[in-house]
């Protein structure tokens, strides 16, 4: 630090996916400003298993980029731990992500305003999801993707380089037709507002090199002389000073770095961007939350503000359970790669001309409308579930009610393929020179909510994480009703011309009694937590106004995945991005 400055005009508390991006657009669009970011994690930018697509799953789990956070054990789920994966580098979970770019439907961003919060509805965010894109599809592309690109809802010139995927399995066009032999219509844009129907997604990987994009690869091109970056820089806590109206007004920043404490004051405002995880841990370590679970570890309370880390909604996390399928030859998958040899001239070719399995992750989408899903009767039972679900505060009550309205057209199941095997507590390797598909049912708006909290004053304590996963019944009975629909979909003409025969649950999995124990056994998240740090009015659980700011407070804002307060059908990275984009251009005019 003392090589640069220890004062700067914004500090930026995280350097992941939100933080890096809104601070380095922020340095661009005010070159005069000083800013400063902290990062817990490295830089690895360089290292070849984030920038090689296919080699995500060596990720997971890795302590250099994972900060492979664990549940409490979930009563719900036989007592299971459950792995939550976030991303610990600079660019954060964007080198940690599956690299899939989407969005959800108009209504679902346009909901935010019937909780009273205006400036975040589809129109005003489109502008943001325009200016980080940088769209690059052929005709060849767009063709083998079954994709027509609507131009008027991409941008060309963003930072942020994306493309469909540059290799697709010949079995994915069976997915396809299997969809559409379902009724579930090919949606030929998905980024258009209206993500119903089967669609292969935009991914953050350049088309030229074919190689990851992240939010450090792709906002660092800006190249701003005045953001400052210090990487493994973990922030234990924002220290406040009051301010003559009684605001708590953040001054400085406390961080550890090389085992020593150090302090960095900002003089304009304070931006948290730790995570859905850390910025709940890092409000409550600086005495902003309840006063009764900081005075249990000592911290004195500086803003009373008892949401702080509550709301947790896990998308998929949006839960989710993934089913394999064994397929015909000649049917080949991205399980070729387990073969050494063919790993070797996969490599290869990846390095020689940017070109086979190595450069994409093998998949594609279906989000399913519900009268694709349920009868009439059906509906009405869901209905029926949902009304008595979650009504324990205003806040949910009415979440229950959008629910129920959305039942009329907005996804409560996506179905994902993967080109791959995965294994269960059923199968858990693949048979040697045997190829397979997945199909992963996952939940997207579900009832059951979690809390994040402190349980120590240590910064370098993760926080206790309980999402409650199933403490509602209608998550796990939503959750059975895509397994069974995922078994239609396998056995539609389509997929079975090119299916041996399920491989997990299996055929001797049949009754919801087992069925929900292979679910608790095996469902995992996708990755997208959410909510604990939300944007709404205060009096229904806020912890952030419309502007970002962290009630009672005056130059405190967060930016990042906590702020959302109902979870979308969709992967949160492009949503992530475009509120980056809109705090950058929020902070700069506030300047």
């Amino acid at each position: 630090m003392s090589a640069i400055s220890n004062t700067f005009d914004y500090i930026f508390i995280g350097g992941g996916t939100a933080g890096l991006s809104t601070a380095a657009r922020l340095a661009e669009r005010s070159p005069t400003l000083s800013i400063l970011v902290l990062e817990a994690g490295k830089n690895v930018s360089s290292n070849p298993n984030t920038r090689i697509p296919a080699s995500y799953p060596k990720n997971l789990g890795n302590p250099e980029v994972d900060w492979a956070f664990f549940s409490t054990p979930q009563s719900h789920a036989g007592d299971r731990p459950v792995y939550l994966p976030r991303g610990k580098s600079l660019g954060g979970t964007s080198n940690l992500n599956f690299m899939q770019v989407n969005r959800a439907n108009i209504e679902e961003y346009d909901t935010l305003a019937d909780f009273g919060i205006n400036g975040w509805g589809w129109n005003d965010l489109l502008p943001y999801f325009k200016k980080y894109e940088n769209l690059t599809a052929s005709q060849k592309s767009q063709d083998q993707a079954h994709v027509t690109v609507n131009s008027s809802v991409h941008g060309t010139d963003g930072p942020v380089d994306l493309t469909y995927p540059i290799e697709i399995t010949a079995a994915q066009d069976y997915f396809f037709k299997a969809m559409n032999e379902l009724g579930v219509p090919s949606n030929p844009d998905s980024s258009s507002g209206n993500n119903r129907g089967v669609w292969t997604s935009t991914c953050a990987i350049d088309p030229t090199t074919a190689t990851r994009v992240s939010a450090d690869t792709a906002y660092l091109k800006l190249n701003s002389s005045n953001l400052h970056i210090v990487t493994e820089a973990r922030v234990s806590r924002i220290l406040f000073k009051t301010s003559p109206e009684g605001e708590a007004v953040a001054d400085k920043v406390e961080f550890i770095q090389d085992e020593k404490v150090v302090t960095a004051k900002a003089t304009k405002e304070v931006i948290l961007s730790a995570g859905t995880y850390q910025t709940p841990q890092i409000l409550e370590l600086s005495g902003i939350g309840d006063p009764a679970i900081l005075a249990k570890y000592g911290i004195s309370s500086v803003v009373d503000l008892p949401t702080v880390g509550k709301n947790l909604l896990e998308y998929k996390e949006h839960i989710y359970v993934i089913m394999s399928f064994e397929l015909k030859p000649p049917f080949t998958s991205w399980d070729v790669l387990r073969d050494p040899v063919v790993a070797a001239a996969e490599l290869q070719k990846y390095e020689t001309n940017k070109t086979g399995k190595l450069t994409t992750v093998p998949g594609a989408f279906a989000f399913i409308s519900p009268d694709k899903l349920w009868d009439k009767q059906e509906v009405s039972d869901i209905k029926k579930k949902l009304g008595t679900s979650g009504s324990e505060t205003p806040f949910t009550h009415k979440m229950s009610d959008i629910q129920q309205n959305w039942l009329s057209s907005v996804p409560f199941l996506e179905i994902m393929w993967y080109a791959e095997f995965t294994p269960s507590n059923v199968k858990a390797e693949p048979d040697a020179g045997k190829n397979y598909y997945s199909l992963g049912v996952a939940l997207e708006h579900p009832l059951s909510q979690g809390t994040v909290h402190i349980q120590s004053a240590n910064v370098t304590e993760n926080p206790v994480i309980d999402p409650q996963f199933f403490a509602k019944d209608s998550d796990m009975d939503i959750l059975l009703d895509g397994i069974k629909y995922c078994r239609k979909i396998a056995a539609t003409k389509a997929l079975a011309e090119i299916t041996v025969g399920e491989v997990a649950p299996g055929v001797n999995i049949q009754t919801n009694a087992d069925l929900k124990e292979f679910v608790k056994s095996n469902f995992i998240t996708v990755f997208h937590p959410i909510g604990t740090a939300a944007m709404l009015p205060k009096e229904l659980g806020g912890v952030v106004d419309s502007h970002l700011r962290v009630y009672g407070t005056a130059n405190l804002r967060v930016v990042d995945a906590s702020i959302l307060p109902l979870h979308f059908t969709a992967h949160p990275m492009a949503t992530v991005y475009a509120i980056a984009e809109k705090a950058a251009e929020m902070i700069a005019k506030a300047a």
